[in-house]
Formats: structure tokens, sequence, C-alpha cells
């Protein structure tokens, strides 16, 4: 092999001992360097399989090779209508990116509804506003229906309970507040998607839910909207969440 000297001159590869073995050494840390590289990416496709083929044994078909359909309800029955709703997607300033679900208001405690046959895959405490909150899950398959915000959950509801669409979950958490004599809020925060790697992915339920169920939360948000005055918060699904159905 020839190489170009700085000065011009043309020389052999084994004139020049030193040349050689940086070239050696060149090429080994290159092989080296390919060697790890199509290690960390053989580790990253394995591992992305391994948690492809986990969640297809723990919930069903992933989203990647298509949903099965599911007929769902809303978290509340038609006896217990809300007073108010904050749809999907509008941002404010405690979501800046969108807000994750819709939250239903009434003034009393009103029965919070399975929205689909299933089971309860989680039961957990957490806080909102510094106040206990439990957040509770409903899995059918690769589906979730997710109720945050609760102030307790109903007799005999825990991880592993299987329940049929309309069942009674829990309540929602209530705050009280003490302007114009006083009123009770109480609120849940629900949220409808899928599971899928790499975690649960949100969508909007509007084509998701059955005939009269969509009736009504389209009833309800025709109320709401004319004092809604969030520009981001004009649909039930704004944002991302627009038309996100799968």
């Amino acid at each position: 092999m020839r190489l170009e000297s700085a000065c011009g001159r043309k020389f052999t590869e084994g004139s020049n001992p030193s040349l050689s073995a940086s070239w050696k050494m060149k090429a080994e840390f290159m092989k080296k360097s390919i060697k790890v590289i199509a290690f960390i990416m053989a580790g990253s496709i394995l591992l992305v399989a391994g948690m492809q083929a986990l969640s297809w044994l723990r919930y069903g078909p992933l989203a990647i090779f298509g949903h099965r359909g599911i007929s769902i309800t809303l978290p509340y029955g038609p006896e217990n209508e809300p007073k108010s709703m904050l749809p999907l997607g509008e941002k404010e300033d405690i979501h800046p990116d969108g807000h994750p679900g819709i939250d239903f208001q009434w003034d009393y405690s009103a029965p919070l509804i399975a929205a689909f046959d299933g089971t309860i895959s989680s039961v957990t405490n957490e806080k909102d506003m510094g106040e206990p909150v439990l957040y509770v899950t409903l899995k059918n398959g690769e589906y979730s229906s997710v109720y945050k915000e609760l102030g307790s959950v109903a007799f005999g509801i825990k991880r592993g309970s299987r329940l049929s669409k309309g069942d009674i979950i829990g309540y929602p958490h209530g705050h009280y507040f003490a302007d114009s004599g006083g009123h009770a809020h109480y609120q849940v925060h629900w949220e409808f998607g899928y599971s899928s790697f790499p975690g649960f992915i949100r969508l909007c339920p509007l084509i998701y839910l059955d005939q009269g169920a969509l009736a009504r939360i389209n009833a309800l948000w025709e109320k709401v909207k004319p004092n809604h005055q969030n520009p981001t918060g004009q649909m039930i699904c704004n944002g991302e969440f627009y038309g996100k159905d799968r």
C-alpha cells in the first residue's frame, strides 16, 4: 500500500513500522466498536421483542398488530349525569402538554361503573392536591379503563376482581368549598386506552362508546361547551388526541 507523506514523498506501508502499527490499532478499534454496536442493537431488539411477547401473553394482541373491537360505556350510569366535564387534550398551566383524560364533575358522590367487562388489574393509593385518593384500573385484553381521584371503592373491589359492564367500582373524591354558603364538588379523572410497549397509550374513546353512551356525552358537552372558554379545549378530544382512536 502506497501512502503520500506530508512532503509529497511516496513510501510503502511496510517501510514505516510505526505507521503500520497505528493502522492495525485503528482497524482493531473499529472491529471492536462494530461488535459493541451490533451487540447493543441485538440486545435492544431482543428487549423490545421480549416486552411485546410479555404484553401479548398478559393483554392479548398488541396495538402494532391491530386492535380487537370493544364496546364501552361511560364511567357513570344515565341516572347520574354529571353537571360538568373537562375535555381530553386541552392545555392549561398544570397540563401544558394537554389534559390526559376526561374529568366528570358532580355535586354529590355519584357511583362510578365498569366501562366494559373486565378484571381489576390495580388499586393504588395516590395523592391529589395533597389529599389521599385511589386509582383503579380495569382491563379487558389490551384495553384499560382508568379511574383516578376516587375517594373510595365499592365493597369487594380489589386486584383480580372480575366485573361486568355497569358494575359499581367506586365513588369520586370530594372537596367542600365554603364560598356562597358552601358546596361540595366531586370529580373523577377517567382515561381509556391500551397497553403496549413501552406503556399505556391513551385514546379518544368516542368511537368505542356504545350508541347510548355516545349520545349522552355529546349532550353533556353541548351543555358545557358554551361556558368553556379554553380555546384549546373546544371539542371532547383535542390536540394530539383528536381522532386518536388506534
